[in-house]
C-alpha cells in the first residue's frame, strides 16, 4: 500500500515542481505551485508522527485528511486575501487532492497489494 501512495506523491511532486519551473517568470504561479509541491511531501511526514492519529478515523485516512488540510487551508487563505481563486491553486490543488485521495482505494485493493508485493520481493 505504501508503495502506491509514495509513487503518487513522487509523481505529484515532480509534476508540480516541473510546472513551477516552467512558470518561474510568473512569480504568482511559481510560488503557489511550489507550495503545493511541498504539501505533496507532507503525508510521509505525517505517517512518522509518533502520536495516535486514529482518534476519529483509521490512521491512513487521517493522514489523507491532514494532507487535504495542508492544501485547502493555504488555498482558502490566498483566496480570501486576494478575493479570487488563483488558477494555479484551482488546477494544482484539485490535481493534488484528487490524485492522492483516488490513489488510496487503489493502494488498498487486493490486486495492487499483489502487484506491489511482487515488485518489492
Amino acid at each position: 500500500m505504501v508503495l502506491c501512495l509514495e509513487l503518487v506523491q513522487m509523481a505529484l511532486f515532480a509534476g508540480l515542481v516541473a510546472a513551477a519551473i516552467g512558470m518561474r517568470r510568473r512569480p504568482d504561479y511559481h510560488k503557489r505551485l511550489m507550495l503545493l509541491a511541498a504539501a505533496c511531501m507532507m503525508p510521509s511526514a505525517f505517517s512518522r508522527i509518533p502520536f495516535d492519529l486514529t482518534f476519529m478515523v483509521s490512521g491512513n485516512v487521517s493522514i489523507l485528511l491532514l494532507f487535504d488540510l495542508c492544501v485547502i487551508v493555504p488555498v482558502l487563505i490566498d483566496t480570501l486575501r486576494n478575493r479570487r481563486l488563483h488558477p494555479a491553486f484551482r488546477w494544482g490543488g484539485f490535481i493534488a487532492v484528487a490524485a492522492l485521495n483516488l490513489a488510496y482505494p487503489i493502494a488498498i485493493s487486493p490486486r495492487w497489494l499483489r502487484l506491489g508485493t511482487s515488485l518489492v520481493t
